[in-house]
């Protein structure tokens, strides 16, 4: 008798814990929209948008056509459907660039207004300012390791103020290891970058409008070329256009700074290993993955 009562207790608990984990919800928590604090973040006596000045940052005001184009026809490749926008389950489920994990982060980090969907006008914002942000911090990266340490941002930052460079980098570094990786600092950056997303969206897709508008007065409305079959957007950039782009100084060669788009790109053009992208290694990169996607277009079909 002395054992019964404890037994009854265990499968009381065991009882309570059920239905406790039934009760739980089985789908993910709905995500709240955006807050952004950059207008009350204060680092030593400046406000945010005074520290992103100091960095060298201009936001989506800073972005130019060229750049706005190229991020437009990305978004439009990755567009299964060519509606305009992504859902989750297009863009995480079913994508196709990275890992699931990777590619939930980049969602939830375009999607300002937490309603499962990412629109163009979202994902080219945070293009914009993701880019911005890794071009700026990794300038800091001395020895080029893909990690800033405090002392190399500190040293390397453009805030004349070297204690306040420190502060912004402690703000920066969330886990407070002295080091500070790029998923890490685009976080807290994406924050700081967004002091009213809805004001940022309105003036981006307007701006985004009228280019499309003025490419179509150029060609009278009608598409330029001979027609491929396939939505306008729907391939990559040539070479010739990747490096227009993105080679900001102009020497021939694109650096993981300079480089805008998905990490295994620039990871398997490569070939050498030497950090550094040459015209050569992004064409022989390109031709092999013409070649492997119509080998499997090849074998779809038969």
């Amino acid at each position: 008798m002395t054992y019964i009562r404890p037994i009854v207790l265990c499968i009381t608990c065991l009882l309570v814990a059920g239905v406790t984990v039934a009760a739980k919800p089985t789908s993910r928590p709905k995500a709240k929209p955006r807050k952004c604090p950059a207008d009350k973040v204060v680092i030593g006596e400046h406000n945010i948008a005074d520290i992103l000045k100091m960095l060298g940052a201009k936001g989506d005001t800073g972005a130019s056509d060229d750049q706005l184009r190229s991020y437009a026809n990305h978004f439009n490749r990755s567009d299964p459907n060519h509606d305009g926008k992504h859902t989750r389950t297009e863009y995480v489920d079913k994508g196709k660039y990275m890992n699931p994990r990777a590619r939930a982060g980049i969602f939830g980090a375009t999607d300002n207004n937490a309603d499962d969907i990412a629109t163009q006008t979202e994902y080219v914002l945070n293009r914009i300012i993701t880019d911005e942000a890794k071009a700026i911090v990794q300038k800091t990266d001395a020895d080029k390791n893909g990690k800033v340490t405090r002392a190399e941002f500190v040293k390397g930052s453009p805030i004349k103020d070297k204690a306040l460079a420190g502060k912004v980098y402690d703000a920066l570094d969330t886990n407070s290891d002295k080091v500070i990786t790029i998923p890490e600092y685009l976080r807290v950056w994406g924050s700081w970058a967004r002091p009213n997303y809805k004001t940022q969206e309105a003036a981006l897709a307007a701006r985004m409008a009228k280019l499309d508008k003025d490419k179509k007065t150029k060609t009278g409305g009608k598409p330029s070329g001979k027609p491929s079959g396939k939505p306008e957007g729907s391939g990559p950039p040539s070479v010739d256009r990747v490096f227009k782009i993105m080679d900001s100084n102009k020497d021939g060669k694109l650096t993981k700074t300079e480089f805008r788009g998905p990490g295994f790109v620039f990871t398997g053009a490569d070939t050498n290993k030497d950090g550094v992208l040459t015209r050569k290694e992004m064409e022989t990169f390109r031709a092999k993955s013409v070649k492997k996607t119509q080998t499997k277009q090849g074998k779809t079909t038969r």
